[in-house]
């Protein structure tokens, strides 16, 4: 039966498309007899020459000519029906894991599901993105070794190192700014998240070290507590402009010159990164993820 000889059909539609036996061969990676075998059984079983083969190559019978456009559906369409079941193993991504800290899961990941899910034809990259376990945790060391360990699949993070076999793609930039609650303020402290990475692997703890400050500093483990705390009036804080932005926006938070604390203070811009291990770099899923994300970042997230 023609269906037990979809292999024999793809050697001899290359045979074809090649113009000799001797060029399918070699696009195969095939010897030449064994292309020949294959011909000839596939001429045997269906009864009928297809190739007349001359000093020029290889010509089609009228039998050929009939096998050779019924093989070239038969095969795109094995094609399509490939593409298909990867697509959609990958949409799926059952089994992929994110790696991210408080942040981003809070102020960025709802808001960029629903901008996915407003924007058409971003069905595969939703599907994908909504079926991500997220493993939130506020150690960046923990979050590089789970990727490191293939624990996870993707991690997000501030100034990643730079590494052998881990793929990072920027997503945007960010810059620290300072920040008071617009309500009357109960404390004047400076609530600081110190050990926050800012540029190669140096915190933000090292930057304040260096300028004379004209606030005590009470120190928090997470941007969003300082945050938090400083909407409720306990002091002002040093926030990525990111995070403060929702707060600035409803009116709960205020920018304030970073003068106010320190004199010719400045940080530097950090960049956050989607980290992923080498071979799941070229996954298509990834990929579209990662392109979408950037977008979304630069557009929504970017100062």
């Amino acid at each position: 039966m023609l269906t037990a000889h979809l292999e024999k059909l793809a050697a001899f539609a290359a045979a074809v498309e090649a113009g000799s036996v001797s060029a399918a061969a070699r696009r195969l990676r095939l010897s030449q007899p064994a292309l020949s075998r294959s011909l000839q059984a596939l001429e045997k079983d269906l009864g009928a020459a297809l190739l007349v083969r001359g000093r020029q190559g290889v010509a089609l019978t009228e039998a050929g000519q009939v096998l050779f456009t019924a093989a070239k559906s038969m095969l795109e369409l094995a094609r399509n029906a490939e593409a298909a079941i990867q697509r959609a193993v990958e949409s799926h991504g059952a089994s992929l894991t994110l790696g991210t800290k408080e942040p981003f899961a809070i102020h960025v990941w709802p808001r960029y599901l629903a901008w996915l899910a407003a924007r058409p034809g971003a069905g595969a990259t939703l599907e994908t993105a909504r079926s991500l376990r997220l493993s939130v945790d506020k150690s960046n060391r923990r979050l590089w070794d789970e990727l490191k360990a293939a624990r996870s699949d993707l991690v997000l993070l501030a100034e990643p190192p730079a590494e052998a076999g881990i793929h990072s793609v920027r997503l945007f930039t960010s810059t620290i700014g300072l920040y008071a609650g617009t309500c009357a303020p109960t404390d004047d402290a400076l609530l600081c998240y110190r050990d926050a990475v800012m540029k190669h692997g140096v915190r933000l703890g090292a930057f304040l070290r260096q300028a004379k400050l004209a606030r005590r500093i009470v120190d928090v483990q997470s941007f969003d507590a300082a945050r938090e705390m400083t909407a409720r009036g306990l002091g002002v804080s040093l926030l990525p402009q990111w995070i403060a932005r929702d707060d600035v926006d409803r009116g709960r938070l205020r920018a304030l010159p970073l003068v106010t604390i320190g004199a010719g203070l400045r940080f530097p811009r950090s960049g956050v990164y989607l980290c992923s291990v080498a071979p799941n770099a070229v996954s298509r899923a990834i990929a579209a993820l990662t392109a979408s994300l950037r977008a979304f970042c630069r557009s929504e997230l970017a100062p």
